[in-house]
C-alpha cells in the first residue's frame, strides 16, 4: 500500500510540476525578448559610459535567467568602467555584482563589492547609490546570520532614503527591514513595514518591490499560525514574478507555497511545489536555492512517512552545506592571500625605488640612512617587546578582574538570598509562635473533654439515651485533639525549617557523619516498630578523605533521606509480609571536581506524576498524618543554598526510590543560606 502511495505522489508531482513551468514560461519569453533588446544595442554600442550602463542592464536581466551569463556581463561593465576611471559607473555596477555573488552564495566577495560601491558613493556624494549598497548589506549579514550589523546597514539606509526624499529606494530598505523583523521574530512589526512599503510599489507600479513585500508578510502570517492567508500572499506575489520572468523568484515562491501547504497537512502539493523549486534552482545554479530546497524536502518527507527520501534529502542537505562552508572557507583564504600577495608586490616596488634613490644619493648619505633604519629597527624592536610585556599584563588583569567580578556576583547573590529568606524565616517563625499558643489550648481542651466525657458516661450508664450523645461528642473531641496534635506537628517542623543551617563549615570524615545519621535513624524507627527489620549496605569510596561541609546541616539531610527510606520499606512491608525484606544501599563516588552520596532503597518508590514536585514545602507522598512535607524541602535548601551543591532523584526503578547528592571537592565556607534565629 505504501508503494502504490508513492507511486501515486510521484505521478501527481510529475503533471503538477509540468503545468507549474509551463505557467511560467510566456514569462521567460519576455524577459528573453528583452535580453534580445540588450544584446542588439550592445552590438552598436561604442566604448564608453553608455556601454556600461547596456551591460549592466544586461546583468541584471540575465540574473533572472542565467546566473553565469550575468556575471560575466557584470564583470565586463566593471572591467570597462574602471578603464574609463568612470567612479559612478564602478559604484553601479559593485551594486549589480554583489547582488549577484550574494545569489550565488558567494558572500565574501559580495560584502568586498557592497563596501566598494558604498566608499564610491559616499566620496561622490551620491546618497541614493550609497543608500541601496547599504541596503544590500544588510542582506548579505541577514543572511550568514550577523543579524546586529544587517539592522544597522538597513536602518542607515532607511534614514538615507528618507532624507532624500528616495521613496523607491526607501521602500527597498522598508522591506529588507521587515526581512528582519521577520528572522527576529517580531513579526507584527515587519507586517507593518512591509505593508508600508507594498503601498509604495504598488503606487509606483513596482512589479519587483509589490511582489517581495507580499512574499514578506507571508513569511509573517505563517511563522503566527496563519498558514492560509500566508498561502494567499504568496500566490499573489507569484503571479507578479511568473508575469516578470523571474526565475528566481519564482523558485523562491515556490518553496514558501509548499512549506505552506506542508504546514496545512496538504503533502501532495507540498512535495509537487518543492520538487519544481529544486529543479528551477539547479537550472539557475544557485547553490542556496537548492540547499533550501533539499531542506524542505526532507521535512516534507518525514511528515509524509516516506523516511527513506527524508533520509536521502537530509544527506543532500547536509553534504551541500558542508561543501558551501569548505568552499566558503577556500574562498576567503585565497582572497586573503592574493591581498597579502598585492601589498607584498607594492612594497617590493616601493622598496626597489628607494634603492635606485639611495644609489644615486652620496655615501655619507647612505651611511646615515643605514644607520636610522638600523636604529629604527631597534626601537620597533624595543616597542614590540614593551607592546606585548604590556599586552601579556593587560590580559593577566582582565582575567584576574574577571575571577573577582564572577565572585563578587555570587556573594551578592547568595547575601541577597540570605536577606530574603532570613526576612522570610522571621515572618513564619512568628506566625508559627503565634498558632503555637492556640494550639496548645485546642489541644489541653480536647485532652479534658475526653476525660469529662468518660465521667458523665460512668455517670449516666453505658446504655443510657445519653451515652449515645457521649459517644458522639467522644469521637468529635478526639478528631479534634488528633488534628490538633497534626498542626502542631506542622508548626514545629515550619520552625526547624525556618530556622536555616545555622552552624559553622568543617573538615570532617563524611562516611562517619553518614554512619552516625544511619544509626540515629534506625533507633528511631524501632523506638515506633521494635519489629522493624532493615538492612543497609554501604559502599564508600576510599579515595575521599575530609570534606568541608555544615556537619549539622549535613547530618539533617542524612536523617531525613534515612526515614523517608524506612518509612518507605516499612509500608510496603506491611502491604506485602514477611516474604519482602527491607534494604537500603548508601554509596559514594569521587569525581574530579564533586563527590556524590547515593541513597537508594527497594521501599514503594515514586510515581512519575510525585516527582516534579516532591522538593516542594509541604509536598508529601506519605499517608494522610504521618508527614509534613517539609523534610525534603528542607534537605534540597541546605545542599543547594547552603553547599553549592545539588540533590536530585536518580532515574526510575522498578521497585523503590533512589536519591543523588553533590556536593563540590573544594568549597569556600558559604554564607548560611538562612541566618540562625
Amino acid at each position: 500500500m505504501r508503494a502504490s502511495r508513492s507511486w501515486r505522489v510521484v505521478v501527481a508531482w510529475s503533471l503538477a510540476s509540468g503545468f507549474a513551468l509551463l505557467s511560467v514560461l510566456p514569462a521567460l519569453a519576455v524577459a528573453g525578448d528583452e535580453l534580445d533588446s540588450l544584446r542588439r544595442a550592445l552590438r552598436a554600442a561604442p566604448q564608453d559610459t553608455t556601454r556600461v550602463l547596456l551591460l549592466n542592464s544586461l546583468a541584471k536581466a540575465e540574473s533572472l535567467l542565467d546566473p553565469l551569463a550575468a556575471e560575466k556581463s557584470a564583470r565586463d561593465a566593471l572591467a570597462l568602467a574602471e578603464r574609463l576611471r568612470w567612479s559612478g559607473g564602478i559604484a553601479e555596477v559593485c551594486n549589480t555584482v554583489g547582488a549577484l555573488y550574494t545569489n550565488t552564495a558567494q558572500y565574501d566577495k559580495a560584502l568586498a563589492a557592497f563596501h566598494r560601491a558604498f566608499r564610491i558613493s559616499d566620496s561622490l556624494g551620491n546618497t541614493s547609490s550609497a543608500a541601496r549598497a547599504l541596503r544590500n548589506l544588510g542582506v548579505v549579514y541577514r543572511r550568514i546570520g550577523q543579524l546586529d550589523k544587517a539592522l544597522a546597514y538597513t536602518r542607515q539606509s532607511v534614514e538615507l532614503c528618507r532624507k532624500e526624499g528616495n521613496m523607491i529606494g526607501y521602500a527597498h530598505a522598508l522591506s529588507n527591514l521587515g526581512n528582519l523583523y521577520n528572522e527576529t521574530k517580531q513579526y507584527e512589526a515587519a507586517l507593518r513595514a512591509f505593508a508600508e512599503a507594498e503601498e509604495i510599489f504598488r503606487n509606483a507600479n513596482n512589479g519587483t518591490g509589490v511582489s517581495a513585500a507580499l512574499n514578506g508578510m507571508g513569511v509573517a502570517n505563517s511563522s503566527l499560525g496563519r498558514n492560509r492567508m500566508a498561502l494567499s500572499l504568496y500566490m499573489k506575489s507569484l503571479a507578479v514574478r511568473e508575469k516578470m520572468g523571474d526565475l528566481r523568484g519564482v523558485t523562491s515562491l515556490l518553496m514558501n507555497i509548499g512549506e505552506s501547504h506542508r504546514k496545512l497537512g496538504d503533502m501532495q502539493a507540498a512535495l509537487t511545489h518543492e520538487h519544481t523549486a529544486l529543479k528551477n534552482a539547479i537550472q539557475l545554479r544557485a547553490s542556496d536555492l537548492v540547499l533550501e530546497s533539499y531542506d524542505l524536502l526532507g521535512k516534507s518527507y518525514a511528515d509524509a512517512g516516506d523516511y527513506l527520501n527524508a533520509y536521502e534529502y537530509r544527506t543532500r542537505y547536509s553534504v551541500l552545506r558542508d561543501s558551501l562552508l569548505n568552499a566558503e572557507k577556500i574562498r576567503q583564504i585565497n582572497e586573503l592571500s592574493a591581498t597579502f600577495d598585492a601589498e607584498r608586490r607594492e612594497q617590493r616596488i616601493a622598496l626597489l625605488e628607494k634603492e635606485r634613490l639611495l644609489q644615486d644619493a652620496r655615501l655619507e648619505r647612505e651611511t646615515l640612512l643605514r644607520s636610522l633604519i638600523i636604529g629604527g629597527l631597534v626601537i620597533a624592536i624595543v616597542i614590540a617587546l614593551w607592546v606585548y610585556r604590556q599586552a601579556r599584563l593587560r590580559k593577566k588583569m582582565n582575567d584576574q578582574l574577571q575571577t573577582a567580578m564572577e565572585e563578587l556576583q555570587n556573594t551578592q547573590h547568595r547575601l541577597v538570598h540570605s536577606e530574603t529568606m532570613a526576612t522570610l524565616g522571621r515572618l513564619a517563625t512568628g506566625i508559627a509562635h503565634e498558632i503555637k499558643n492556640p494550639l496548645n489550648f485546642i489541644t489541653n481542651f480536647a485532652d479534658l473533654s475526653v476525660a469529662l466525657v468518660q465521667g458523665f458516661r460512668e455517670r449516666w450508664g453505658a446504655g443510657s439515651e445519653e451515652a449515645e450523645y457521649l459517644d458522639t461528642l467522644e469521637s468529635n473531641v478526639i478528631k479534634i485533639r488528633e488534628h490538633g496534635w497534626r498542626a502542631d506537628g506542622i508548626v514545629c517542623d515550619l520552625l526547624e525549617h525556618a530556622g536555616g543551617s545555622s552552624g559553622e563549615f568543617e573538615d570532617v570524615d563524611l562516611h562517619a557523619l553518614i554512619d552516625r545519621a544511619r544509626e540515629l535513624a534506625i533507633h528511631g524507627i524501632r523506638v515506633d516498630s521494635p519489629s522493624f527489620d532493615v538492612s543497609v549496605e554501604s559502599i564508600y569510596d576510599p579515595g575521599i578523605a575530609a570534606v568541608r561541609v555544615n556537619p549539622r546541616g549535613m547530618t539533617r539531610v542524612f536523617l531525613n533521606l534515612f526515614r523517608n527510606a524506612f518509612e518507605s520499606m516499612q509500608l510496603r512491608l506491611r502491604d506485602t509480609g514477611s516474604a519482602y525484606h527491607p534494604l537500603m544501599h548508601v554509596s559514594t563516588v569521587g569525581n574530579a571536581d564533586t563527590i556524590e552520596i547515593h541513597f537508594r532503597d527497594n521501599g514503594t518508590g515514586i510515581l512519575q506524576a510525585n516527582r516534579s514536585r516532591i522538593f516542594e514545602p509541604f509536598f508529601t507522598t506519605k499517608p494522610t498524618g504521618k508527614g509534613t512535607g517539609l523534610g525534603l524541602s528542607l534537605s534540597y535548601e541546605i545542599i543547594v543554598e547552603g553547599h553549592g551543591g545539588g540533590l536530585a532523584l536518580g532515574p526510575m526503578q522498578d521497585e523503590g526510590a533512589e536519591f543523588v547528592i553533590t556536593l563540590p571537592r573544594k568549597s569556600a565556607d558559604l554564607l548560611s543560606f538562612i541566618p540562625h534565629m
